[in-house]
């Protein structure tokens, strides 16, 4: 179930340099609604969403905390918003006129602060007049029959979750100058691409050999550690915490443990992995060995942990040995 709150819509046209908020009469027909909701409804159900977390310097990010600390109400931060998107076209020459709908959903117990800037082929008419204070009063217009409820190409959708400011984004690249660039993930929300399950268990396996191995460190005991507790958050389903990893390798060693976080988040592996639906493989049970002889072993991640079964000796020449232990039978395969 899909609950919405369409609270401000703005017609931007940086061609022509207009930029006026649409009357609270248009908002609240049922038409105008009832568009914005299809729009929305087709949009969530694309597979282009792209999950992202915003960047330390994003100019929406300070926007953003000025309305949630309560310095600014929400109509002023719907408000500054849609003028940095507007300047920020002008600024980039992206002429092409367009939507912009703000609106709260709620989705399966979740709030989310929505953001659709629509494209479509239907004609908009801007008028101003006088009030009796003397007030210039800018309205808008639109022939609200030939909407179409389809998802156009161009349209983007962010939704920005209030609890933990996670965004989801839907966007195609736009044209600007010579270069297709992503407008609102790189000049509006200032944000970066999270990796998936599997591309952030990657990283942080490659990171750890990389640093374990400028540093000299013994990688073997080491990554043993590293599997063994994702393994444990896969069976527990706890998200996998970047701190709890740096601090069992590098907890003694504050330099290596902050290049070991930076270099991470650099890639754009969250401090928090979620491990939702992801299921404990036979690839997480097991520890892969690979000798630079091109001796492989697989030993069960369980016996790894103890020397009762596999113990590593490392030699003052700088080599390795490794010694299996309690062996009652072997088979060739």
């Amino acid at each position: 179930m899909i609950a919405f709150e369409i609270v401000h819509i703005y017609r931007m046209d940086p061609s022509q340099n207009i930029f006026v908020e649409a009357s609270k009469d248009f908002q609240d027909s049922h038409a105008i609604n009832s568009f914005f909701k299809g729009k929305i409804k087709k949009t969530l159900t694309s597979d282009n969403k792209k999950l992202t977390t915003f960047l330390a310097d994003s100019p929406f990010l300070k926007l953003w905390n000025q309305w949630i600390k309560e310095s600014d109400d929400f109509t002023c931060f719907c408000g500054k918003v849609a003028h940095l998107i507007f300047q920020k076209k002008i600024e980039k020459h992206i002429f092409e006129p367009s939507t912009l709908c703000f609106m709260d959903i709620k989705l399966e117990d979740r709030k989310y602060c929505a953001i659709l800037d629509c494209v479509h082929q239907s004609q908009w008419v801007s008028k101003s007049s006088i009030d009796d204070q003397g007030n210039v009063i800018n309205t808008i217009q639109l022939d609200v029959d030939c909407l179409s409820f389809q998802r156009i190409k161009k349209d983007v959708l962010c939704l920005i979750e209030y609890c933990d400011n996670s965004i989801q984004l839907i966007e195609e690249e736009s044209m600007v100058g010579k270069q297709d660039v992503y407008f609102y993930r790189d000049e509006i929300l200032l944000c970066r691409k999270d990796l998936g399950f599997q591309d952030s268990i990657e990283t942080i396996t490659s990171t750890c050999e990389e640093i374990l191995q400028n540093y000299q460190m013994p990688k073997e005991e080491s990554m043993i550690k590293v599997k063994k507790y994702v393994n444990h958050c896969l069976q527990e389903q706890e998200p996998i915490a970047i701190e709890e990893i740096a601090q069992e390798l590098f907890a003694d060693k504050k330099h290596i443990k902050q290049q070991f976080q930076q270099s991470l988040q650099e890639h754009g592996v969250q401090e928090q992995v979620k491990v939702e639906n992801q299921k404990v493989s036979k690839k997480h049970r097991v520890q892969k060995i690979k000798t630079d002889r091109g001796i492989e072993l697989t030993v069960p991640l369980d016996y790894m942990d103890s020397s009762e079964f596999v113990e590593f000796f490392h030699h003052e020449d700088g080599t390795i040995s490794i010694q299996l232990k309690k062996i009652q039978e072997i088979h060739s395969k």
